[in-house]
Parts: C-alpha cells; sequence; structure tokens
C-alpha cells in the first residue's frame, strides 16, 4: 500500500493513499485518525487545496492530492504563534498595538500623499487658468481640503472607538489578537470587572473580530460567566467561539443560551469531556432551531464549508457520549431537517443508542454523512443501521469502522447494499467480520452499482479469502474501489 508522509509538531507518519480512478489521494479523516487537530496540510508552506467537483464544490469525503516523495506539513488555528512551531515555519501573530500603529502609520502616509496631489493641482490651476481662479491661495484651499480629510479619517479612526486604554487593559488580561484569523484569543480566566472590559472591546469591533478563543475556562464565577452570556447572545459580528479547555457545567449551560438565542453563531468548538448531559444539554439547544454551519465538536476540528447550502453539521468526536447521550442526539436529527453531516466517533455508544440513531434516520431525508467509526456497537446495532438505510435516500457516506460488528451484522448490512442506490462511501474495516461472511459480502458487492469506495481490511478475514473475494467482485464492478 502506497503512503503519504505527514509531519506535525516534530512527528512524521504514514498516512494511507486511497487510489480512485488512477489518481492517488490522501482523504483527511485518515489523517484525523492519527493528527486529530490537523485543519489544513501545506506543500512547501503553501496550503494544498482539496479537489472539487465540476460545480467548485468539495467532494466528501474531503480529499486532497496525494503528494507522494514530498512529506506534507500540517497545521492547526491553535498553532499560531509569533514564534518558529515545530515544523520551523513561522505563523504570524501581530500585537493589537502592532495593528493599530500600522493603521497610523498608513492613515499618515495617505495624508500626505494627498497634500502633495492638492498642491500639486492647484498649481497646475494656477499655471494655466490664472485668469479664472479662484481668489484664495492654494495653500489655503488645499488646508481646507486636507481639514475635511482629516475629519473624515478621524471618523474611520473612532467608527470602532478603540482607545489606548482598551488596548493595555486587554493585554493585561493575557488577550492576544490575531489578526491573520481575525480572532482574540483569552489566554487565562477572566474575573467580572475584565469581562465587561472585553464584552465592551467586542461590541466596539476591534480588529473586525469574528472569533473567540478561550484557552481556560471562561471565567472565575457564575457573574462572570452571565456577563459573557448576555453579551454574546446578541452578537451579530462573533462567527465562532472555541473553548480548548473543559468546561464547568456553569459555562456549559450558559453555551447552551447562546445557541437558544444566537442567530448568527456559525461554529461552536468544545475540546474534551463531553458527556451525556451536555449532550442533553446542547441537543435541547438545537431542536428545531434555525442554525446555519453549527458545529459542537471535542476531539478534533470540524468544517464548515457549505454555507451556500443552508445546511450545517454536527460533530461530537471522541467524548463519554454512550447511549443516553445518543438518544438526545437522535432528536437533533429527527428534528433538524437541515442537518446534512453528524459525526459521533469515538465515544461510547452501543447499539442501544444506536437504535435510536437509526430510528431517526428512517425520518430525516437530508443527511449526507454519519460517522460512527470506534464506538461499542455489535451486531443489532449494524443491523438497524442496515435496516434504516434501506428506508433512507440520502445518506452517501457511512463510517462503522472499529466496532465490535460480527456475521450476522456483516449480513444485514449486505443485504442492505443490494438495495441501497445512494451510498457511495463506506467504512466497515476493523470489525469481527470472519471467512464466512465473504461470500455475502462478495455477492452485495457484485450487486451494488453504486458505491464507489469499500473499506473492509482489519476484520478476521484471512488474506486468502479477501484476495479471492477482491478478484471476483473487481471483475464484475469495476467501478469500486476498496
Amino acid at each position: 500500500m502506497m503512503h503519504q508522509q505527514v509531519q506535525y509538531k516534530g512527528r512524521t507518519k504514514n498516512i494511507s493513499i486511497t487510489v480512485i480512478d488512477n489518481q492517488e489521494f490522501v482523504f483527511l479523516q485518515d489523517v484525523h485518525d492519527i493528527f486529530p487537530k490537523i485543519t489544513v496540510l501545506l506543500n512547501d508552506d503553501n496550503p494544498v487545496k482539496y479537489e472539487m467537483d465540476d460545480k467548485g464544490n468539495r467532494i466528501l469525503p474531503l480529499r486532497i492530492k496525494a503528494y507522494l516523495y514530498d512529506i506534507l506539513t500540517g497545521y492547526s488555528p491553535d498553532d499560531s504563534d509569533t514564534s518558529a512551531n515545530d515544523q520551523g515555519t513561522t505563523t504570524p501573530t501581530l500585537s493589537m498595538e502592532m495593528v493599530t500603529k500600522t493603521k497610523e502609520t498608513l492613515l499618515s502616509l495617505l495624508k500626505k500623499l494627498l497634500f502633495f496631489l492638492i498642491i500639486s493641482g492647484f498649481q497646475l490651476k494656477s499655471k494655466f487658468f490664472s485668469s479664472t481662479a479662484a481668489a484664495s491661495p492654494a495653500g489655503e484651499e488645499a488646508s481646507g481640503l486636507l481639514d475635511a480629510f482629516e475629519i473624515s479619517s478621524d471618523v474611520v479612526e473612532k467608527e470602532h472607538n478603540i482607545t489606548d486604554n482598551d488596548i493595555e487593559e486587554l493585554k493585561k488580561m493575557n488577550v492576544e489578537f490575531r489578526d491573520v484569523e481575525k480572532c482574540l484569543c483569552v489566554q487565562q480566566s477572566l474575573s467580572a470587572t475584565e469581562m465587561k472590559l472585553f464584552c465592551n472591546v467586542l461590541e466596539k469591533g476591534y480588529g473586525d473580530v469574528k472569533h473567540l478563543t478561550f484557552q481556560n475556562s471562561i471565567g472565575e464565577d457564575t457573574e462572570t460567566i452571565k456577563i459573557f452570556s448576555e453579551n454574546l447572545k446578541g452578537s451579530t459580528v462573533i462567527f465562532t467561539v472555541t473553548f480548548d479547555a473543559q468546561l464547568r457545567d456553569d459555562e456549559i449551560e450558559s453555551v447552551v443560551d447562546i445557541l437558544r438565542e444566537n442567530e448568527k453563531l456559525e461554529g461552536v468548538f468544545m475540546y474534551g469531556g463531553i458527556s451525556d448531559r451536555t449532550a442533553e444539554l446542547m441537543a435541547n439547544a438545537l431542536i428545531n432551531k434555525k442554525i446555519v454551519g453549527l458545529l459542537l465538536d471535542a476531539g478534533k476540528v470540524s468544517y464548515n464549508d457549505d454555507e451556500d447550502t443552508q445546511k450545517y453539521k454536527l460533530g461530537l468526536i471522541q467524548n463519554k457520549i454512550s447511549d443516553r447521550g445518543a438518544k438526545a442526539l437522535a432528536g437533533v436529527l429527527q428534528a433538524n431537517e437541515k442537518l446534512s453531516q453528524l459525526s459521533l466517533a469515538l465515544n461510547e455508544i452501543t447499539s442501544d443508542g444506536i437504535k435510536y440513531i437509526a430510528q431517526a434516520l428512517t425520518l430525516h431525508e437530508g443527511l449526507t454523512s454519519l460517522d460512527l467509526s470506534h464506538n461499542k456497537i455489535s451486531d443489532d446495532g449494524a443491523i438497524a443501521i442496515a435496516e434504516a438505510l434501506k428506508i433512507n435516500k440520502s445518506v452517501e457516506y457511512l463510517s462503522l469502522k472499529g466496532n465490535q460488528i460480527g456475521d450476522r451484522g456483516a449480513k444485514a448490512i449486505v443485504e442492505m447494499l443490494s438495495q441501497n442506490t445512494m451510498l457511495k462511501f463506506f467504512h466497515l474495516e476493523n470489525n469481527k467480520i470472519t471467512n464466512a461472511s465473504a461470500k455475502h459480502i462478495e455477492k452485495g458487492l457484485c450487486e451494488n452499482k453504486t458505491l464507489s469506495m469499500f473499506w473492509i481490511s482489519d476484520n478476521e478475514i484471512s488474506n486468502s479469502v479477501f484476495n479471492e473475494m477482491h478478484e471476483k467482485v473487481s471483475q464484475v464492478n469495476k467501478d469500486l474501489s476498496w
């Protein structure tokens, strides 16, 4: 098997390459299996673009062209720093003071340039049209125009009304402005007084900030959390909020309140520790709520590139969600027709919880991607999903890899493949399927004409049986890659 070398924070790993129509690709999901936080891959410091379809939309699952002879470098927004990172590259991070000084310098230069142009214009006017020229000296008229410009520039300067004192106070609170990302990064918990100042700066719109990142808890006490929540509920400028640390219960409830009332918020990233109770709180906030592009993602960064289609994605990856949380999230799936992608990978959901998801799946016509990998799903759960996909006509991507599915579940899945005409990408690797299912799998893959890619490695199927099955399927279904 061919591999793509990817380097991230001093570690270099081999990522499997997938061949489609004689072209080599690297699937981002395979990268995330090893480096969960990577959002962009770089080749010679240039971002590698995702593959697009004829309409300019990213092809799912997300993938990039493979570079067999190069080592790609991974990047995450968390890597932004003024110093060199582990790959030896430097990611620029500008302080708020630097940005302000740069802006002042540019305005000063612009004033001088305008003054020069005005003086030059009046000198030409005096030379060629002296008989009809205005009586006032050129310098006085130019000065008047310049005063008008200065008033106009002051309006621009005061549009956001940020004072030097604001900047100094934010620096004292260890709040960093990342100009490239238009993000304010809060590096420590804030007191109530500090949170009021912070929210005041947000209202002024310093630096056209669109994103917030909290590296620790939101605030020190309930009063601080309330101030944050009340301000964010009505915010129309903040698009995403990232929480790098595990939140307390009162902080989670404040995020839920924000979700209920803020219609502009596109992304919420929560890293680590989302439990069943958290899932229930989030589900209650999301049911019947019209939000575009909402992400609740714990273990890794998700993607939000479907704003034009008015779809959104829900990811609760690598947490502590069990059947109770799955039941609550099934309610979100059933109630929100705009949900296009759902990922509950790397949790603790058993077949009992998956049955709720399967039931909701039969009633949902918009979901295109479902990732249930690395849970505790056994045959009963696989059977429930298989039955649901006989009814569902929208899911194109399904991952059940890394579960506990055996031959009984595999048989039900194969029967579904004989009837389903929508599924294009199907992960079934790393389960407990044996040689006894080989003939059933062979039959299903030969009969299914819409599946593009199928993964079934790392099961309990011997190499000889797998090779024989692979050869027979390849002769009948030549368009299938697996």
